[in-house]
């Protein structure tokens, strides 16, 4: 036994302390006070919109400004990382619709739009639509 040690107890009788006066703090700020926290946003969002794969990549790249806004494309595991020119087009809110579970603006145009396992495969499809050429006015009214 050493002497002048806390004894081992009182580290739960602390413990069980702390824990009634954070449970009593946050219940206030939540419930009185209405704090913000995942899950009570005030807007409803949409559930992911069923889209096809084509799709899919055109309403993403809409959302963060345009072909035009994108100047790089890449993705880790969770994150469809973006270089663009102006960050400030990015809807956030249609990209929640879309199945982000979030967004990080980084500055000078750096943006990481959080979905998750399917980051990967959306850089390729974004990739492949921004790879092939976009029809131009031009190329619309030849058409018709």
């Amino acid at each position: 036994v050493m002497p002048n040690r806390t004894p081992w107890y009182l580290v739960f009788l602390a413990g069980a302390g702390y824990a009634a006066i954070y449970y009593t703090v946050f219940r206030v700020l939540i419930r009185k006070l209405n704090l913000k926290t995942p899950g009570r946003e005030d807007e409803e969002i949409a559930v992911a919109t069923t889209l096809t794969r084509e799709e899919r990549p055109y309403q993403i790249i809409e959302a963060v400004g345009g072909f035009d806004n994108i100047e790089d494309v890449d993705a880790c595991a969770t994150r469809l990382r973006l270089a663009l020119v102006d960050d400030k087009k990015v809807n956030e809110k249609r990209l929640k619709e879309l199945g982000a579970a979030g967004l990080v603006k980084l500055g000078d145009g750096g943006v990481q739009v959080i979905f998750g396992g399917k980051s990967q495969i959306l850089r390729d499809e974004i990739k492949t639509v921004m790879s092939r050429p976009r029809p131009t006015e031009m190329t619309v009214a030849c058409a018709n």
